[in-house]
């Protein structure tokens, strides 16, 4: 709730600053999805942290940037451009591991229009959920059987 309260702050204050005199909806568009995204950000970071590692914050920060390269790099490849089945393959899986961030922008931009309900988009940011979740879960068992040290 915090984290989504200081989103929605920051979100409304960056998008405030930076309309023009006259204000139109377009430009709130980023807001919900940035808060989505932000959630789904506190999730992994819980699930990262609940595993005890000691260097988590690091490998949570990895895996952030790791998540928008990649995601980049999806999203401007071209259907095909693999002459070989493992790039295709790595393609269609990657987007299970990385962080769904095209996919909150899909699913907050089908919630407000006319056309049909992005329901990839949605199975995908309810599987990441449920997955840093199921990881969360874990850790939290493993630490409930042996404390770390601190």
């Amino acid at each position: 709730v915090a984290t989504v309260a200081a989103l929605l702050i920051f979100d409304f204050t960056a998008s405030l600053a930076s309309l023009p005199s006259e204000v139109s909806v377009p430009e709130w568009e980023g807001v919900p999805s940035n808060c989505l995204l932000g959630v789904l950000a506190c999730a992994v970071s819980f699930g990262i942290s609940s595993l005890g590692i000691r260097r988590g914050a690091f490998f949570g920060l990895v895996y952030y940037l790791a998540s928008i390269l990649l995601g980049q790099l999806i999203a401007n490849a071209p259907p095909g451009t693999s002459s070989d089945g493992l790039g295709e393959f790595v393609i269609t899986v990657l987007p299970f591991l990385i962080l769904p961030i095209q996919g909150t922008s899909d699913l907050v931009a089908g919630i407000g229009s006319g056309a049909a309900w992005p329901w990839g988009a949605t199975g995908m940011v309810v599987y990441h959920f449920a997955l840093w979740t199921a990881v969360a879960w874990l850790g939290l068992r493993r630490i409930e059987g042996r404390p770390l040290k601190l």
